[in-house]
């Protein structure tokens, strides 16, 4: 090949016109300008080629995003009606604990009322506290037992998704 004329060989010389003397500068930069097309289009391409994998890539990711968000809202749901039906239940043991308080009152201060001038009169009081002690103590327990059990009903949804999340 002819440096001069990089795509020409030597027998392509023959072939120029001599009576057109910029003929062979002519095809050169013809030549030149369909290698630089080539090329472009080569580039373009790779270029489209790497731009649908990154636009399937970026599909996928955001479609696991979605997915993802849908799950946080699912849990967020799960969890804030086991938080509701938790304090539901407390309040309705809280209501049932007041009514017995309420109503062991008045049944101590009738019992007291006709106790008299008994001697025993004297401690009944005492007594009756004893008792109504223990039984608040039954129900801090019972009431500690049920939250405890909300805030884990409430709590394990969220960890788990929290996990999937992560992986």
């Amino acid at each position: 090949i002819c440096p001069s004329f990089p795509s020409r060989g030597v027998s392509d010389l023959t072939k120029i016109d001599m009576t057109d003397p910029f003929a062979a500068v002519r095809n050169s930069i013809l030549d030149a300008v369909q290698q630089a097309k080539t090329q472009q289009d080569k580039f373009v391409a790779d270029f489209e080629a790497e731009a649908k994998k990154v636009q399937a890539t970026a599909l996928k990711n955001f479609e696991q995003a979605v997915k993802s968000h849908q799950a946080n809202v699912d849990t967020s749901a799960v969890a804030a009606k086991a938080a509701v039906d938790g304090l539901v239940k407390y309040n309705e043991l809280t209501q049932a604990h007041l009514k017995a308080l309420t109503e062991d009152r008045l049944a101590a201060v009738e019992k007291i009322l006709s106790a008299g001038a008994d001697p025993k009169a004297v401690a009944l009081p005492v007594e009756l506290m004893k008792a109504e002690q223990d039984k608040h103590a039954a129900f801090a327990k019972e009431a500690e037992a049920l939250l405890k059990n909300v805030a884990d009903s409430v709590s394990k949804p969220v960890q788990k998704q929290l996990k999937a999340n992560m992986d």
